[in-house]
């Protein structure tokens, strides 16, 4: 069965949202296409979860694996007194966040206190999305990457593509203007606005051999790790999917995404997939 893949991902992805522009937007698409593995990333959900291929986005290729690493320090829940902790080392700020779920504009108070131009969005995201980061500034004819902006990467075991940074030096001699976005686990049933398909690496579904399975199925391997379904997906041809509430328990699972805290969407068909298809992907995941 044919699919557009990108009207499938303009019926299901969110805005953009306040705080990135519409270029920033599109450049975070791109990169975010070009750095993920197949199958990994969220221009929504859904353009992963169908296997879109890669593009290419000339001049930041060199920089697109680190595009969405998780570059601020994610700091414990207990609820401290500032939302960010800034400090100066040497030539550069450390920045780390002591509260995700903040408001807003306590974020843009401290970093304009310490002479930062940056706006800072922290968003929902499903598992293997939280800790992401998405440096852009406008300053200049379209907007760009900031590659001044320095990683630190954590030690240890990663499995994620993206590596598994816990901090971010700035610059002290950045005198621009950047926005940034950064994912955060989401709230149960808050609507996730980066995230991948759910079998991605530190997805719920990662290394299970789900495809090809009935809905019924599928269902009771979810709920065994805490998940939920929230919506199906059925290509049909048309324009647009179809998105319905529910569908036979019979029915086959093809793929799916992370669409809430602790809910997922499916692809379902009333046909089974290639099972060749269906091995090469779970291969693909080198479990």
């Amino acid at each position: 069965m044919s699919t557009d893949i990108d009207q499938i991902v303009t019926r299901l992805a969110p805005p953009a949202g306040p705080g990135l522009s519409e270029g920033a937007h599109d450049l975070m698409n791109e990169i975010m296409t070009l750095s993920a593995a197949p199958e990994q990333s969220r221009v929504s959900r859904v353009r992963a979860a169908l296997g879109r291929k890669r593009i290419t986005l000339p001049g930041i290729a060199t920089v697109a694996a680190a595009a969405l690493a998780a570059a601020w320090f994610l700091g414990p829940a207990a609820q401290p007194a500032a939302a960010l902790d800034i400090r100066r080392e040497g030539d550069h700020y450390v920045i780390e966040v002591k509260d995700l779920y903040a408001d807003p504009g306590k974020y843009q108070e401290q970093l304009r206190a310490a002479g930062l131009n940056i706006s800072l969005r922290v968003i929902p995201s499903s598992p293997g999305s939280v800790g992401q980061i998405f440096p852009t500034t406008e300053d200049g004819p379209e907007p760009r990457y900031l590659t001044e902006f320095e990683q630190i990467q954590g030690t240890g075991t990663c499995r994620k593509v993206d590596g598994c940074p816990i901090g971010i030096k700035i610059p002290a001699s950045f005198r621009g203007t950047a926005d940034i976005t950064l994912g955060r686990e989401a709230r149960p049933g808050e609507e996730v606005q980066s995230g991948g398909p759910f079998d991605a690496p530190d997805e719920p579904m990662n290394c299970v051999p789900y495809l090809n399975k009935s809905v019924a199925e599928v269902r009771g391997l979810l709920a065994q790790r805490g998940w939920a379904i929230n919506e199906y997906v059925i290509e049909t041809g048309q324009e647009e999917p179809e998105v319905r509430a529910s569908v036979p328990d019979g029915w086959y699972v093809t793929g799916g995404y992370v669409s809430h805290g602790g809910k997922v969407g499916l692809f379902t068909d009333s046909e089974p997939m290639p099972q060749e298809e269906a091995d090469a992907r779970l291969a693909r995941q080198n479990c």
